[in-house]
């Protein structure tokens, strides 16, 4: 069966548009690693991709509070954004994010067209799943191999949540 003929969204209906949040002090993995998957995509089909930030300033991956910089180390990179927070593309879907402000264990949330994902390889899993869904299966293991990345396309399980929620239950195999 082809790639094809298992996603779940009409040839003419493919998606053209991809977006990647950043903000101060992002990491680099979380935005770099989707952009990645997005970019082998975008040699198969017509995407662009939206980078969305705080402003128009390119936010840095450099770790903005001195607190947490004890060395004073000067180093990070750079993503110039094409939408800002005030200005982004339409939506009011739902969303998760970084697992400090979880309440529950999820590593990716999907509302309609919107996929989201909290840690720093779950963004390369989200996208993956999100590639898999909408141009199939074969597509997204093509670009996971490609990518030498060991994809986790179980949403629901993350092998770090509970690291941040002591309500949460270790998944096998991590001690709790």
């Amino acid at each position: 069966m082809s790639a094809d003929s298992q996603a779940c969204v009409s040839q003419t209906d493919l998606p053209t548009k991809a977006g990647v949040l950043v903000f101060p002090g992002f990491e680099p993995l979380d935005a770099i690693g989707p952009i990645e998957a997005l970019q082998m995509l975008s040699s198969l089909r017509k995407l662009d991709l939206y980078v969305i930030a705080p402003t128009a300033d390119a936010p840095s991956s450099a770790i903005p509070d001195p607190r947490m910089n004890a060395h004073g180390s000067n180093f990070g990179i750079r993503i110039v954004p094409t939408h800002t927070f005030a200005n982004p593309p339409p939506t009011s879907k739902k969303a998760t994010t970084n697992k400090m402000l979880w309440k529950r264990i999820t590593a990716m949330v999907v509302d309609g067209n919107v996929w989201t994902s909290g840690g720093v390889t779950a963004g390369i899993d989200a996208t993956l799943a999100w590639i898999g869904h909408v141009y199939g299966i074969d597509t997204a293991r093509t670009i996971a191999n490609q990518m030498e990345y060991e994809w986790r396309d179980d949403k629901n399980w993350d092998p770090f949540a509970y690291m941040f929620d002591e309500t949460s239950v270790a998944p096998p195999n991590v001690p709790s």
